[in-house]
């Protein structure tokens, strides 16, 4: 019954875990009291608070240095510790570092235009710059997103890319 009722949330926790991944949360030391680790660090803080509360779990903020989210009384309290701020993401991703995509069931950053480039040649032989590909950011959600391809001067063709989750 449990495993049914999770089942059931998935694509909610996706999403939510999605939306979590896509803020730049790299922490940096600031004087400010309301964000002492970043604005970054700062959002992700109040996003995963803000979520804990709409779920109907208790929440609390420290000083915006840390925070916590609870549910039940006494011996029956469940408390979720973890962190949100990140180290600079530096270089060698596969994916952009702060957005999200799924890929073998496992949650990653986004699809960018070498990535829709990449895929039209593997799977319909068909050659395109990277760069004539109309994206302004990566794609970060699942479904189905249309992006515009620079054909010639004042030609475009629309592409249909459609980002499904691997399982």
């Amino acid at each position: 019954m449990f495993d049914e009722y999770i089942d059931s949330l998935k694509n909610d926790i996706v999403r939510e875990t999605c939306n979590l991944i896509n803020i730049p949360s790299v922490s940096i030391e600031t004087q400010n009291p309301d964000m002492p680790f970043g604005e970054g660090a700062k959002k992700a803080l109040d996003y995963a608070l803000n979520l804990g509360n709409c779920l109907g779990f208790r929440t609390k903020n420290i000083d915006n240095y840390c925070g916590y989210i609870e549910f039940g009384e006494g011996e029956n309290l469940l408390g979720i510790i973890g962190h949100l701020d990140v180290v600079p993401s530096g270089d060698g991703w596969d994916t952009p570092p702060f957005s999200s995509t799924i890929k073998n069931g496992k949650i990653f950053g986004g699809v960018s235009s070498k990535e829709i480039a990449e895929e039209l040649q593997k799977v319909h032989n068909i050659s395109v710059d990277k760069k004539k590909i109309d994206l302004k950011e990566p794609i970060k959600e699942l479904g189905t997103t249309n992006v515009e391809i620079k054909l010639f001067e004042g030609v475009t063709g629309v592409v249909k890319v459609n980002v499904v989750s691997e399982e």
